[in-house]
């Protein structure tokens, strides 16, 4: 049985009669008459993931095209999936597990005894030895090879038992086979088959921080090939041990299903084995669903300690791994059935108690909260049934429960990503049907849940004040009669929170009237009564939301002026005290620094305010931004008098300091410095924050040079940003260089500088536009190479290393022991040797020029002097070999040539020539390779793309076919890209396999 590829429905109905399936390239819906079984073919459209061209012969098409050929023969949805996968993206094995299927009895039944360890296992790597001794004790032998030798044949033929990708052995369509098998499984299998599940499935995954450290050598697994299907195996026996007429009695498949989970060695004790179990776990809990709930309730007893570390993330290569997954797929799965909804959701309230939360969304809560979403719900529970259950966890567990609710309400925006489902195991009953008046009802009696839960704590009542707004005129005006009852009960910091939240509401929806979402105006006054009669009574709570974020919706001058006005207003009618709480109440502060600004406040007023912040808060913000405010209203001299009344008085170096930290830097701040002494003065120097210079020449200087005398270099830098034109080259050179001893410090100041990388390309930047020695560029590039990584600007180093081998040798040596030297772990590097190791590694592999080919015009003398000058010094300090591999890696980024555009250049063929060095061409191999990167491809795509690599490289070695050594090099290049074609093709058929 096959399908044939069309792409009209014109076209499938020429065909009745010929083929039962035909496959549309287009997707087209149209379906022809008859279905599977019939005498017209059933149209399927093929998925994105299956690209194939009309006319094909199609055998095994993806597994989700073979779920849309079910479902479009009324199958449901999550069966027709099931099946799909069951039967191994086969047509033949599919027509026989459906109703109406015409396909004949397999030929290999006959064998079925044989094959019997092989259907048991699933699948397995044949090169695997632990794999070689599971399928060794299934097949009740003493020789692995022995039993492949027999079963390899059937790998062949139009309907085969099993498939065999590369090492890998897999049973073609597992639900299939095990329904013809079955007959054949008796008591004897099954005890063959227990000793392998224990090994098996109590084996441990390696420590994830032992399996990433460098060079640590993983201890021999099982593969996923063997653990998958084992797992399925397991589920087969408990769920369809009638359906295959397993020689068992009643009950015996689950039974046996229920010891293997339930006497698991350390399943009930230790989390590595269900963080190892990960990708099993959802299989062998539908396997055995009570004995697994058992289990997890009972390792979630007491503080649920003994589960608590399925939640540590650990650092995988690319992102943070976590073992919990598994375990939510597999509550998720059994959720679907409502014997088992309430354990399943009290297991994972329990486990949103413990869970720390981490950077993976898949978390306990989150799961929850699909499973009971009312638009798209993970259960086959009617509704009133889920709602007892969220009631049973609001009663037991508060906090969880409240967020669940909070979760489910109507919201702007919810979206869902679906639940995990049963592969075999059918729920309880159809799914329940959802209605617009079954959903309203719903939503009515959640909302309800959350008011009650909600009624008389304020905190809950400010989460529900965003959803409330979204609630029906009626949910809404019973919402607005619990509010109204919590802010009257609640106490005055609270109340003052949630009134804020619930004035912010207000003004939100009365900026936006014409809007769907904002509420009527009608409503609109229900709620401003309550803003109105629960105002505190404070003033400053009551001007608070002029300096919020949302004044900066508004922040034009009227905006500005207004907040001048209020803050005015609150100095004279409330004093110094009040303006200051404002300040610190207000979430964006600077607005009210600059209200007092823009007020009409005097220079007393404005005194008498940064004498009682500096009383209150010295040296914080508004102390310094009043004292920048006092000095222009007083004028210079008048501040100095004021702040020295302040040290004296104080004693306090550190804040007069930061009044200074706000005047601009001019000689009568240099003055004012030495007036108040060298405590200030250095204290000044020591935490000033840089900030642009806008005096002379000289006074840029001047502060660069005192910034660099105190270690803050970095500082320097930043300030001087906007005029590196005006700072002298030997400053500049100055500058970096103590930027890398501030940074080799630890400095905190340092360490801070979030824009250091980009200060220091501007700085780079000014260096290439004067005429400054290359060699001592280079040097700083060196030393900072790790903050220009990411900078878009050539590095002058590049050049020096591909014109002076000297330097090019030194960074060689930096990286690479001499070839008698001894290994490093006989002698352990020390740390600066380390760090030399990774910035000349760095420097080595970001190169992307060759030497002699820098400017337009290639140089080959250029090229023949750099590559002898570098192998020399190689063979000088007792490294030619690795030298030569390191030549190679450069001379892979030469250009192509000129006249036969075929890669490399002609120099550099010449080069490799007069080399006569395997070294050197492995080196430029292995760069070729490199210098690829990250390839992006389709599941099943498999080696195309270096195919066509293979025939560039063949291209190129037919043009260089006077060079023998360049002709030979590149066909090996071709012959590399032709494997990894051949292992891209194996990996992606092995893909197919798990379809």
């Amino acid at each position: 049985m096959s399908g044939i590829v069309v792409d009209t429905a014109a076209a499938a109905r020429e065909l009745v009669g010929k083929s039962n399936l035909v496959f549309l390239v287009r997707g087209e819906a149209a379906r022809a008459p008859g279905q599977l079984g019939d005498a017209g073919p059933t149209l399927v459209p093929l998925g994105r993931q299956q690209a194939v061209k009309k006319g094909t012969l199609l055998e095994r098409p993806s597994s989700f095209a073979m779920a849309n050929v079910l479902t479009k023969m009324n199958q449901p949805r999550a069966r027709a999936e099931a099946l799909a996968r069951g039967c191994g993206r086969s047509l033949t094995a599919l027509a026989r597990q459906i109703p109406g299927g015409t396909s004949e009895v397999p030929e290999w039944v006959e064998h079925a005894q044989l094959l019997l360890p092989a259907i048991l296992a699933g699948g397995w790597d044949s090169t695997n030895p632990l794999d070689q001794a599971a399928v060794t004790a299934l097949a009740s032998t003493s020789s692995y090879t022995e039993y492949e030798s027999k079963i390899r044949s059937f790998v062949e033929g139009a309907d085969p038992a099993l498939d065999r990708e590369g090492t890998v052995y897999k049973v073609r369509a597992p639900m299939d086979a095990f329904v013809h098998a079955g007959r054949h499984i008796g008591r004897e299998h099954l005890a063959l088959l227990r000793p392998v599940l224990e090994k098996v499935f109590s084996a441990l995954d390696p420590d994830p921080d032992e399996f990433f450290r460098f060079g640590a050598e993983r201890a021999p697994q099982y593969s996923d090939w063997l653990r998958d299907g084992l797992a399925n195996t397991l589920l087969l026996i408990a769920i369809w041990q009638d359906t295959a007429r397993l020689d068992l009695t009643a009950g015996e498949g689950q039974a046996f299903a229920d010891k293997i989970i339930g006497e698991l060695p350390g399943l009930k004790t230790n989390a590595r084995l269900l963080t190892s179990l990960k990708n099993e776990l959802p299989m062998l809990a539908e396997a055995a669903p009570d004995v697994f709930l058992s289990t997890l309730e009972q390792m979630l007893e007491g503080e649920g300690a003994a589960i608590r570390p399925i939640f540590d993330e650990k650092e995988g290569p690319a992102f943070p791994t976590s073992g919990h997954t598994g375990v939510l797929w597999a509550l998720e799965t059994l959720a679907w059935d409502p014997r088992r909804l309430r354990r399943v959701a009290m297991i994972l309230t329990r486990l949103a108690e413990i869970d720390r939360g981490g950077r993976l969304a898949n978390r306990p809560d989150a799961s929850l909260a699909e499973i009971f979403l009312p638009w798209h719900p993970g259960t086959h529970a009617p509704a009133d049934f889920r709602l007892a259950v969220i009631d049973d966890i609001v009663a037991a567990h508060p906090k969880v429960g409240w967020t669940l609710l909070r979760r489910l309400l109507p919201d702007e925006i919810q979206t869902a990503s679906g639940t995990a489902r049963p592969r075999l195991r059918e729920a309880d009953g159809p799914a329940p049907q959802l209605t617009h008046r079954d959903l309203a009802v719903t939503y009515d009696a959640l909302i309800s849940r959350a008011i009650a839960a909600a009624t008389g704590n304020p905190a809950r009542m400010q989460e529900l004040l965003r959803p409330m707004m979204r609630f029906a005129p009626q949910q809404r005006a019973a919402a607005l009669v619990t509010l109204d009852e919590t802010l009257k009960s609640a106490a005055a910091e609270p109340r003052e929170q949630l009134w804020t939240e619930l004035r912010s509401t207000l003004r939100h929806h009365e900026r936006f009237p014409d809007t769907e979402w904002s509420l009527p105006s009608e409503e609109l006054a229900k709620v401003r009564r309550l803003v109105d009669s629960y105002a505190p009574a404070d003033p400053v709570v009551s001007i608070a939301e002029l300096f919020d974020f949302t004044a900066l919706e508004r922040d034009d001058p009227a905006a500005a002026a207004e907040r001048a006005r209020v803050v005015e207003k609150l100095y004279l009618e409330q004093g110094a005290e009040a303006v200051l709480a404002l300040e610190r109440s207000a979430r964006i502060s600077h607005l009210v620094m600059r209200a007092i600004e823009d007020s009409a406040l005097d220079t007393a007023q404005v005194e008498t305010l940064l004498r009682t912040s500096f009383a209150a808060e010295p040296g914080g913000s508004l102390t310094t931004a009043l004292a920048s405010i006092h000095r222009r209203s007083a004028g210079e001299a008048a501040a100095l008098v004021l702040i020295q009344e302040l040290h004296s008085t104080s004693g306090d170096d550190d804040a007069t300091a930061a009044l200074l930290f706000g005047w601009p830097y001019e000689k009568a701040t240099c003055q004012a410095l030495r007036a108040l002494g060298k405590g200030v003065e250095n204290s000044y120097w020591l935490h000033v924050k840089p900030f642009r210079i806008e005096g002379t020449p000289d006074l840029l200087v001047d502060r660069v040079t005192q910034l660099l005398k105190y270690g803050r270099a970095v500082a320097g830098l930043e300030s001087a940003l906007n005029r590196l034109s005006d700072v002298p080259t030997d400053l500049l050179f100055r500058l970096l260089d103590a930027i890398v001893a501030e940074i080799n410090s630890g400095s905190p100041q340092s360490m801070a500088a979030g824009m250091l990388d980009y200060d220091l390309e501007q700085a780079f930047k000014e260096l290439d536009t004067r005429d400054a020695d290359a060699l001592e560029i280079g040097k700083r590039e060196y030393a900072l190479l790790p903050l220009l990584e990411r900078q878009e600007r050539p590095l002058r180093l590049h050049n020096l290393m591909l014109t002076d081998p000297d330097m090019f040798h030194s960074i060689v040596r930096d990286v690479y022991r001499g070839d008698n030297d001894p290994p490093p772990e006989e002698v352990p590097p020390e740390p600066a040797t380390r760090g030399r190791w990774r910035q000349g590694y760095q420097l080595l592999s970001s190169l992307n020029q060759a030497p002699g080919f820098l400017s337009d015009t290639p140089d080959q003398l250029a090229l023949t002097a750099w590559i002898d000058g570098v192998r020399a010094l190689g063979r000088e300090h007792d490294r030619s070999q690795v030298t030569d591999v390191v030549i190679g890696q450069v001379l892979a980024h030469a250009p192509p040539d000129d006249v036969d555009a075929a890669w490399p250049h002609r120099f550099v063929r010449d080069e490799i020539e007069r080399a006569g060095s395997d070294e050197l061409e492995r080196g430029i191999q292995t760069e070729r390779f490199n210098m690829r990167g990250v390839t992006v491809r389709g599941m099943y795509d498999g080696g195309d793309q270096e195919r066509v690599l293979v025939e560039e490289y063949r291209r190129y070695a037919s043009a260089a076919d006077r060079y023998p050594r360049t002709t030979s090099m590149l066909n090996r290049i071709a012959d590399d890209w032709k494997e990894q074609a051949e292992r891209e093709d194996l990996s992606a058929r092995q893909r197919r396999l798990r379809d």
